[in-house]
């Protein structure tokens, strides 16, 4: 773009929040205009506020967005995938017809991308062991397969500075940045991942910037590369968990979908201190409490731990059959975000089958199940025998806790489910991946699949 056209700063003298919105917003009838309408709109109806004048960031998007598609383009024609179709991002809409099956990477995706009900999405996480490859995305696509990258570099200084947010030159060029790193990896999109703590408001410049920018970011991409997907991960629930008040309406209405984080769900506990794990109640009440802020049922995925945490019992006296546990405090100044009973302070089991392994080792002494929260935990002790000996309590996932979560999904309507990771799995042992892959047709209409037999549920 020549020098003539960048906008600089914003000119409508918002640097600081407003005190009440400027009014609906005339953006145009441009692709970017129109999404950012629709999203002005919407959040509107769902009862929300979008203070800021976002004219001069569209303008100079709109104005970047030939060059934009152009360089898009060109790096698609970079790509040897062997039907060259495939180099193409998907264009099928949100959700599929018969709803989304994602979840972060892990393992080898050869595995995943095989089962049934099949994969429709898979996102790179930051933390996944899971790397981008070009044959990976060759595959995915030829599967139908959407691959969506991890947090878009530097996304949160964008908005928690204001003097970043409030620059519109440079603002617009990180966004086409991120859309050029998402062509050039022949990718389907990002799945924003904030999980700062944020002030203790849910409409502040800070909770307002992110949703804009999000918006912004989501009606450029999708203009460059129809049918790309934004998702962005949110707590198990909106209220204020992690000290994580985000503006909820604008961040809905300005991606494609939310990844509910149904998981560490102990991590800030309010009520008596026990060990325990993700129930299906806290789950659904926080599907309902993201409901409750007008966000369509269809625009959440669930997402599920497919692992364990080990609590140390402090109550442990010698009763190796101990129903309730209570965990050790966390003791910093301010506990984890102000609360001092939290997981935290648990030992991660990490990946699925680790937690089953231990179900059967000689210092397992007890097992029991949860009907409240429909989950299973165990109690073993370390060691074995001895005057020291310290009792732990581990609450996990089992294919039957697994399938209580499937079918809340299904019942409250919502877009899809999906583990994070899908390499918690141990796809050595088919017949635990099938006990627990099967789960998902209480979800997805399994009827059109072939019955899977030997342990396998490969096609």
């Amino acid at each position: 773009a020549g020098a003539s056209s960048r906008m600089g700063s914003r000119s409508d003298g918002m640097v600081g929040f407003p005190t009440s919105g400027v009014g609906r917003k005339n953006y145009g009838s441009g692709p970017i205009g129109s999404f950012m309408q629709n999203w002005e709109d919407s959040v509107a109806e769902a009862g929300g506020v979008t203070p800021y004048n976002l004219t001069d960031y569209i303008l100079e998007l709109e104005y970047m967005l030939p060059s934009m598609i152009e360089a898009s383009a060109q790096q698609s024609n970079n790509c040897s995938c062997d039907a060259h179709d495939n180099c193409y991002q998907l264009e099928t809409p949100y959700p599929t017809e018969r709803g989304e099956l994602m979840g972060y990477g892990g393992g080898d995706w050869e595995d995943f991308f095989k089962m049934t009900p099949k994969v429709t999405t898979v996102v790179l996480g930051a933390y996944s062991d899971v790397t981008w490859s070009e044959d990976m995305i060759c595959r995915a696509h030829a599967n139908g397969v959407r691959v969506l990258l991890d947090n878009p570099s530097g996304f949160g200084s964008k908005f928690e500075d204001s003097y970043e947010f409030d620059n519109i030159t440079f603002i617009a060029d990180w966004i086409k940045q991120r859309i050029d790193a998402v062509a050039e990896k022949y990718a389907d999109g990002f799945v924003i991942d904030e999980e700062d703590k944020s002030p203790d408001a849910y409409i502040t410049t800070w909770s307002t910037s992110y949703s804009a920018l999000t918006a912004l970011l989501t009606a450029t991409l999708t203009a460059v590369r129809p049918g790309s997907y934004v998702g962005v991960a949110v707590p198990w629930s909106p209220d204020g968990i992690d000290l994580r008040y985000y503006d909820w309406r604008g961040l809905a209405f300005g991606s494609t979908f939310f990844w509910v984080m149904s998981y560490s769900i102990p991590s800030q506990v309010f009520s008596r201190c026990i060990a325990g794990g993700n129930g299906v109640k806290q789950i659904e009440h926080g599907l309902l409490g993201y409901m409750a802020y007008g966000i369509p049922a269809e625009k959440l995925v669930m997402g599920m731990s497919w692992g364990g945490a080990a609590f140390e019992c402090t109550n442990f006296v010698g009763d190796t059959g101990l129903d309730y546990c209570a965990p050790k405090m966390e003791t910093g100044l301010f506990g984890y975000r102000g609360v001092n009973c939290t997981d935290a302070v648990s030992e991660s089991m990490g990946n699925l089958h680790n937690a089953w392994d231990r179900l059967t080792a000689p210092n397992t002494v007890y097992h029991g199940w949860d009907d409240y929260t429909k989950l299973p935990y165990f109690n073993y002790v370390t060691p074995l025998n001895g005057s020291d000996t310290k009792l732990y309590q581990v609450w996990y996932e089992s294919p039957e806790s697994i399938g209580h979560k499937v079918a809340l999904a299904s019942n409250m309507n919502v877009g899809g489910v999906g583990p994070w990771e899908f390499g918690k799995l141990n796809w050595t042992k088919p017949d635990q991946v099938y006990d627990v892959w099967s789960q998902f047709c209480k979800f997805f209409d399994c009827s059109e699949y072939a019955k899977c037999s030997g342990g396998s549920c490969h096609d």
